[in-house]
């Protein structure tokens, strides 16, 4: 059977006294002079021993000054969306210098850089790589003077949106809507736990807000009037629209209300109103939904199996009745560009 030991750190070892603040250095001498006074009686002492004094409360209390009264504002001067740089204002303000302050913020923002004065206007860059709600806070760390202690304090710093990302999507295997007719496209998105695979830029809650919101966007080019359906309600979105902000919004918050895709199309399919389905499902928990005769039906299927896999693609076609039913399997960093084309 195998044994663990577990050792306490050894004070007189190399390694105990490398992980450790510069300022335990002072103090240690600090009361080898003070020892050395008692022993000794050397009144000229005093003078060493009273710097070491002073320089440790100053070092130990300055940090803990900067931080008390520091104030932090940020806001994001463009949009935040996935994969897009993001540009940000910083304004910090104190009643001490701000020398030794190091930031560490959301979505990787930092600044380490030396600040002259009592208050600073940075402007940060950050580049966001998964879509969705975060949140996050403001890491604020002090070493000045001397770099002998260390203070840290964080601050909370508002929930932020990442908007999915913009990809072209080039091809639909749709039929031309006729001229002074509006089609409508019934798209569903699937926010339930059990939705919920991979990890980062490779979650499917990620890849689904990506791959649904450039296709509403190509069906609503093509003259299809877009009804997004998700568990906060029903979302209409009209044939050559511009403005798709609603849309974005509604696709990330719609991740806060649990829905299962297949549910949705039964609550908002119960006329034969939409010529296009469009559902999410798991691939192999995917069931064959109930439709109108002459309605497309695309099942996006998300396999779990390669969730994690590189891009590879698969679709199927096949009839159903009056009705066309296409599948696509859709697998992360899938581009889009030429995920729909048939051949």
């Amino acid at each position: 059977m195998g044994t663990s030991v577990l050792t306490a750190a050894n004070p007189l070892s190399r390694d105990f006294w490398a992980h450790q603040p510069p300022g335990v250095y002072l103090a240690v001498a600090v009361v080898g002079l003070l020892l050395l006074l008692i022993i000794t009686g050397q009144q000229l002492l005093w003078l060493p021993l009273c710097a070491g004094l002073a320089s440790l409360v100053l070092c130990w209390a300055w940090p803990f000054w900067v931080l008390s009264s520091l104030t932090l504002h940020a806001r994001c001067l463009t949009p935040l969306r996935q994969g897009e740089a993001a540009l940000w204002h910083v304004e910090l303000r104190s009643r001490l210098p701000l020398w030794g302050l190091s930031l560490f913020g959301p979505l990787g923002l930092r600044w380490d850089g030396f600040i002259p004065g009592r208050s600073a206007t940075l402007n940060l860059r950050a580049r966001p790589l998964v879509a969705g709600a975060h949140e996050g806070s403001w890491h604020c760390s002090v070493y000045y003077p001397f770099n002998l202690w260390n203070a840290s304090r964080r601050l909370p710093a508002p929930a932020l949106t990442i908007l999915p990302g913009l990809e072209p999507i080039n091809y639909l295997p749709v039929p031309e809507p006729e001229p002074g007719t509006v089609r409508r496209a019934l798209v569903c998105f699937d926010s339930q736990d059990e939705f919920n695979l991979g990890e980062g830029i490779n979650h499917t809650q990620v890849v689904q807000l990506k791959l649904l919101a450039n296709l509403c966007r190509a069906l609503v080019a093509k003259g299809y009037e877009v009804c997004l359906a998700c568990g906060q309600g029903l979302l209409t979105i009209p044939a050559y629209s511009g403005s798709f902000g609603p849309l974005d919004e509604a696709l990330v918050q719609a991740q806060n209300t649990p829905a299962r895709a297949q549910d949705l199309l039964a609550r908002y399919n119960a006329r034969p109103d939409a010529h296009l389905l469009i559902l999410p499902q798991l691939l192999q928990q995917a069931l064959l939904p109930e439709s109108f005769p002459g309605q497309i039906l695309w099942q996006l299927l998300f396999d779990e199996a390669r969730f994690n896999h590189p891009l590879s693609r698969g679709k199927h076609q096949h009839k159903r009745l009056n009705a066309h039913h296409w599948q696509w399997v859709i697998e992360p960093q899938q581009a889009l560009a030429r995920l729909f084309y048939a051949g």
